[in-house]
């Protein structure tokens, strides 16, 4: 199967952000989605939002580069959210930013872990939705525990 033009346009970016000479171009088209987001359908947000993810896997320097703009800061207001099809797709997000360690270490930080909790206390929250929060919850813990034990 082909990829769409949108997937094509990520794989780029993802190939050129792993060299230090193209790196900043790649930020560069990264933050000019991020200015487009409020401008962004719902579908075409959840992709940027995701391109972010992906970029900030490849590098610590990007990931550094892409929290300095705030990108990842978009992916947790997609998530910390009363819009339920927002959250719902932004499920897999959240559970892509917490399967690596920046990632990780960035869900730790600026009050996320609480913002977190706030969700499981909601007697509203999807079952699904749910089920990540434990999972992110758990792995900012463990990553916790790891840096604190000097792993």
């Amino acid at each position: 199967e082909e990829p769409s033009p949108a997937e094509a346009a990520a794989a780029v970016l993802r190939a050129s952000a792993r060299w230090p000479g193209s790196r900043e171009a790649s930020l560069a088209a990264a933050e000019r989605v991020q200015q487009r987001l409020n401008t962004l359908n719902d579908v075409q947000r959840i992709r940027a939002l995701s391109l972010f993810v992906e970029l900030g896997r490849v590098d610590v320097a990007v990931f550094d580069a892409l929290e300095q703009r705030g990108a990842f800061g978009e992916v947790i207001g997609a998530f910390i959210t009363d819009d339920i099809l927002l959250k719902l797709n932004a499920v897999e997000l959240m559970d892509a930013l917490g399967s690596y360690p920046a990632g990780q270490d960035f869900l730790s930080r600026n009050g996320t872990p609480e913002k977190l909790v706030r969700d499981l206390e909601d007697p509203c929250c999807d079952p699904s939705v749910r089920l990540c929060v434990v999972r992110l919850i758990g792995l900012v813990l463990r990553r916790g525990a790891r840096s604190l034990s000097g792993f």
